[in-house]
């Protein structure tokens, strides 16, 4: 029984170990957008802006195949996101009110869109 439970303990800690994220920095003057891709390769798990004081603005994730991870407009304070997606049969079909963490393998494109007149900066980070 302590082999079993020391064996799931390292499973555990072995699944936070192997936890990814990227973190991008967006310059945006006024309302102009800035987008940047990098690549993503897990099951998305937590989506976070900071957004600077005072600022608000847009954001967009948006995959290479162009499936939305988060299209979040007028955030004005630090925020965190946990975007899921439908779960599908082996049919293809949907299953109604089951949900799970979008899987990426490949491009992700980031949008930063402003509505102030300054030059701020956002940073936003994908943990993966």
């Amino acid at each position: 029984m302590k082999k079993m439970i020391l064996f799931a303990g390292c499973l555990l800690l072995a699944g936070v170990a192997f936890a990814a994220s990227k973190t991008l920095t967006f310059d945006v003057a006024g309302t102009n957008a800035v987008a940047k891709t990098t690549t993503i390769r897990g099951d998305v798990a937590t989506i976070f802006v900071d957004v600077p004081s005072g600022a608000t603005g847009t954001v967009a994730v948006v995959t290479d195949s162009g499936e939305t991870l988060l299209n979040k407009s007028s955030i004005s304070a630090d925020s965190t996101f946990h975007p899921v997606v439908q779960s599908c049969g082996n049919n293809g079909t949907a299953i109604s009110n089951q949900y799970q963490r979008a899987g990426v393998a490949g491009p992700v494109t980031i949008t930063v869109t402003g509505t102030g007149t300054n030059t701020v900066t956002y940073k936003v980070g994908v943990v993966y």
